[in-house]
Formats: C-alpha cells, structure tokens, sequence
C-alpha cells in the first residue's frame, strides 16, 4: 500500500499522507514520497503536503530503524536528505498544511517548503534529536536558521523542546494558523494564488533562497553524515532511542 495519497486540485498536487496515525518516516515513505514530488514538479503548477489530525509527522520511524546495521542506517539517512534537498530546491511553490504535531523528521519535512500553514489549536513543532544524543540534521539546521532569527533556531536546536503553532508564528516558522478544518484549504489557496505569477520570475527567486543553503551543505554534507551516524551508534543514543521508540 502506498504510503503517500496523490491527488490533483486545479493544478496543485495535493499529497498526502498516509502511514498511520503518525506517519512514521522509514523508507518506503522516503521512496513514496519521493515519486510524488518528483511528479508534481514535471506535471503540477504546485504543491500542498499536509498529514493527518493527529501527526503532520512524528518523525524518524524509531522502532524500525533501531533495528538497521551501519550500512542500512547510512542509506535512510542519506535518502532522507536527497528528499529534503528536492523538496527545498523544487522549482514550483510548495506549502506544508499542518493538522496535527510535526515532530523532528515531520519538522523538517514541514520547513522545507515556501510556507507552513498550520492548526491553531496548539500543535507541537519542534526538533528533539537533541534529547536522543543527535544533532540536527545540517541540512535542516542550515534550512532553519535561513528561515528564523537565528537565536530562535539555536534555542530550538540546543533544547529540543516543542513549540505550539501559535509561537511558531510568532517566531516566523510558520505563516499563518487557521482551524483545523481551514488548514488544507488555505494552504491550496495561497500555492494557487503564487501559481498566477511569471513561473520564471518565481523559478528565479527560488533559486536566490536556496543557492546559499545548497552550496554550504554540498560542501559537508558527508562529514555531516558520517557525525550523524556515528552518533547514532554510540551505546548512551542507542539506549535514548530505545527508551523513545517505545513511546510510538
């Protein structure tokens, strides 16, 4: 079964997801994923990603990832970041629609796109690899401090505490909160109304956002990683993450 749910509204591909309550990330859901953006980029004028009521996304899926070798483990990482960097270089507008919690890998699903809109009943957003012995991501940590002040990011990354979609506005993450039931339908709304500007011009100023962000993380990206991974193994990690997979 796909872990991804593809529909076309006016031109915008609206994708959805569709892996359980939480929509966990492992590598099925990379891959589906994946094909989906890869396909509204070649077919679409834009694109909507939104969860469920519950989860945008809990993140990484803990409970099968612990379970993977080095080898295994290098290759979800290294996924996981190719699909961030597409979403983030894609050349149409992009809108994350947050219903529910967007936690760590949901996190940084969300900020990859131009904009977040998001529920206004108090969800959580936030990134907690901090609490488990990791680092950020670079290639989400280099995303958010362009996206926020950069003292807001570090209290972020350095605590790896949550914050609702209320103080997330306020520090600039997401754009706009709405209810629940507004969420998806504005999130169409603002990609359809970028979709009426000169693709071109918009192509373009795209380009001047994230050529600084992918230039930067081209040139560490695999020592990054290896940090990452490394990190993940040791024996104090590995016994955060079991105590955390436990949750899910």
């Amino acid at each position: 079964m796909k872990k991804i749910i593809f529909d076309n509204v006016n031109k915008v591909a609206v994708v959805r997801f569709n892996n359980g309550v939480t929509n966990p990330i492992d590598i099925e859901f990379i891959n589906d994923l994946e094909e989906a953006v890869l396909s509204a980029e070649k077919e679409f004028n834009g694109l909507v990603l939104t969860g469920g009521d519950k989860f945008f996304s809990i993140g990484f899926n803990l409970p099968q990832l612990i379970g993977l070798d080095r080898k295994e483990l290098t290759y979800f990482f290294h996924r996981f970041n190719e699909l961030i960097l597409k979403l983030f270089t894609l050349n149409i507008p992009t809108c994350a629609a947050i219903k529910g919690h967007a936690i760590a890998g949901g996190c940084i699903i969300a900020i990859s796109c131009d904009y977040i809109l998001a529920n206004e009943d108090k969800k959580l957003i936030g990134l907690n690899e901090v609490k488990l012995g990791l680092p950020v991501p670079y290639l989400a940590d280099v995303i958010l401090r362009q996206k926020i002040n950069d003292t807001i990011a570090n209290d972020l990354l350095f605590t790896g505490e949550f914050i609702t979609t209320q103080d997330a506005r306020k520090a600039g993450l997401i754009f706009e909160t709405y209810s629940i039931e507004q969420v998806e339908n504005k999130a169409i709304e603002k990609i359809e109304k970028l979709t009426l500007m000169p693709k071109n011009a918009v192509t373009s100023i795209k380009n001047n956002r994230f050529d600084i962000v992918v230039d930067r993380y081209m040139r560490y990206w695999k020592e990054k990683e290896e940090t990452f991974i490394n990190l993940w193994f040791k024996e104090e990690t590995q016994q955060l993450l079991k105590e955390a997979a436990k949750k899910f």
